[in-house]
């Protein structure tokens, strides 16, 4: 038997998307659930577990339930606990079980204990074995972990962070990560139930699947896994049943630190956009699309998330850009402070407030002290005047002095242009040889510049007059070389007309005669071929009205006038 992780915070108003547990995490917020559901161990209200005086818990309510486990909110039961352990209020996430699985049940606390130690990994306080009283052996494991205020999905639904402070909070989340990893540790279930806000940080939280990491880099992790977050390259692991349901290998599911890296991925993608990677609801689904490459990264997001997720989510993971959390957490870093604070100077040791969130009744403010620095929190404060000066601060302040920085520098660019051509003319002027060097002023350039495209202008103007005038002089000496009448200079004592006060109208130009194409012997000539031909053509109608042959007739014709021109001679 595996355990699954515990529980997240109670009395939720908004759930995870389909395909997920609400009962994912580790820890659990403060608030009493509306409405009790069945519970896998059920306490009593006021019960005191624990086996030694230093480690006994008084139950105070039920928190929510996880696959094997139920979680409640605890406080310390005794004064030697309170002063071993504290005085907080902390989760007590309880598992069930046989005696003989018992042993199996307490590795979660071993592996919650290897990873512990950052600011941003879910805390062990500590564990123990349990019975109620109406067993008589011990049947159930007590992990003891820091109360979380609440999840990532509760976080956005009261606060609605942006892009930079989501970037600014996952930049914590892949530090946590990176610190599991160095451990030489495979988590396995990342998701956005198992990152919890603890005070001003968010934590990784449920390492009830995590496994150290073998030589083949890989860990098996057992049977139990959040399939809707698991890379495509685990699709050879497994087979689908007929139920569509796919079912995990004798040996259990196989997992590694780049599918850490994946897992993340898509649970920045879902914080981000309220949905899977897919457009599949159901998690069976959402995985056998993932293992087919019908996946993609919302265009919605601004281009810097748009990179940073397709980098990680490539569907070979040779072709993957980020493949380390390390990687992960200096990409992160980058997206966290505007480009408005580029041209701003960082000082020694002075933080710089990335985003600030109402949380817990105060401000939770998170802060760089470093360019690409890592990501701290801290509380300072209630929310009113504070927070709203900063939101001034970052939103109205910091992008005027931002414009004007840039103003300035462009205006610097100008000045160092100038600055370079005044001194090429200096060391024009300081050449002791040579072709004097005359100084133009720039508005002077400009003018003549002017002034030459007028002139070029003019002068095609003028060409172009020059062409029409001789055409005019040629088609002027055509009309006057085909006939246009003139007329007749006044022979001597001839008495001539006085010229009219009113100018007589302009001479018509009338054509000329036309002239015979054939002289007078052509024309005769023709007349005779036309009278010949006239003759022939009435024989030969009268031929043919008489019903005698044309050339009988013809010949007869030309008898007779040969007969007649015998005689006549």
């Amino acid at each position: 038997m595996s355990s699954t992780a515990g529980a997240s915070t109670a009395g939720r108003t908004t759930g995870p998307p389909t395909g997920e547990s609400d009962a994912d995490a580790s820890a659990a917020a403060v608030n009493e659930p509306t409405e009790e559901p069945a519970r896998n161990v059920l306490l009593d209200i006021g019960a005191v577990v624990g086996t030694r005086p230093d480690n006994r818990w008084r139950v105070l309510h039920y928190l929510d339930d996880g696959g094997f486990s139920s979680v409640y909110r605890i406080e310390p039961a005794t004064e030697q606990t309170a002063a071993y352990h504290g005085e907080a209020d902390r989760a007590l996430k309880c598992l069930w079980g046989t005696p003989e699985e018992l042993d199996t049940l307490s590795a979660e606390a071993d592996k919650t204990a290897a990873v512990e130690g950052h600011d941003n990994v879910l805390a062990l306080i500590t564990s123990f074995r349990f019975g109620l009283s109406a067993h008589a052996v011990p049947q159930y494991v007590g992990l003891v972990l820091e109360l979380a205020s609440e999840d990532l999905y509760e976080l956005g639904e009261r606060v609605e962070p942006s892009e930079r402070t989501w970037a600014a909070i996952f930049e914590g989340v892949a530090a946590g990560l990176e610190h599991i990893h160095a451990r030489r540790i495979v988590h396995g279930d990342i998701k956005p139930t198992n990152l919890l806000r603890v005070g001003p940080h968010c934590t990784i939280a449920d390492f009830g699947v995590s496994a150290p990491m073998e030589s083949t880099r890989g860990a098996s992790i057992g049977l139990a896994r959040t399939i809707a977050f698991w890379p495509p390259e685990t699709r050879d692991q497994g087979y689908l049943g007929e139920d569509g349901v796919r079912r995990p290998p004798e040996e259990g599911w196989r997992a590694t630190q780049m599918g850490d890296i994946w897992a993340l991925a898509v649970t920045m993608h879902r914080i981000l956009t309220r949905r899977h990677i897919t457009t599949a609801t159901a998690a069976e689904q959402q995985y056998e699309l993932v293992c087919a490459g019908r996946y993609a990264v919302d265009d919605r997001l601004s281009p810097g998330w748009r990179q940073l997720l397709t980098d990680c989510l490539m569907y070979e993971p040779a072709d993957r850009r980020v493949r380390t959390a390390a990687e992960l957490r200096r990409r992160l870093s980058e997206l966290v402070l505007s480009e408005d604070y580029e041209t701003v100077p960082w000082s020694d040791d002075r933080p710089r407030i990335v985003a600030a969130l109402p949380a817990d009744g105060q401000i939770l403010a998170l802060y760089q002290s470093k360019p690409f620095g890592r990501v701290q929190g801290a509380f300072v404060g209630a929310p009113g005047l504070l927070l709203d000066a900063h939101r001034h601060l970052t939103e109205v302040v910091i992008p005027s002095l931002a414009q004007q920085a840039r103003d300035g520098q462009r205006a610097a660019v100008r000045l160092a242009a100038q600055a370079d051509r005044l001194h090429e003319i200096e060391q024009g002027l300081s050449q002791p040889d040579g072709v004097p060097t005359q100084l133009v002023l720039e508005a002077e350039l400009e003018r003549a510049r002017q002034i030459s495209m007028a002139m070029a202008e003019v002068t095609r103007e003028r060409d172009r007059l020059r062409q029409q005038h001789g055409e005019l002089v040629r088609r002027l000496e055509r009309l006057e070389g085909g006939g246009l009448r003139r007329r007749p200079e006044a022979e001597p004592g001839s008495t001539l007309p006085r010229a009219s006060a009113t100018p007589s109208p302009p001479a018509v130009a009338t054509p000329p005669p036309r002239q015979p194409r054939f002289g007078w012997f052509g024309q005769v000539l023709l007349v005779l071929v036309v009278i010949i031909l006239a003759v022939l053509l009435g024989m030969v109608v009268a031929a043919y009205v008489f019903h005698t042959d044309p050339l009988d007739a013809i010949t007869r014709v030309w008898r007779r006038i040969f007969a007649h021109y015998h005689k006549a001679s």
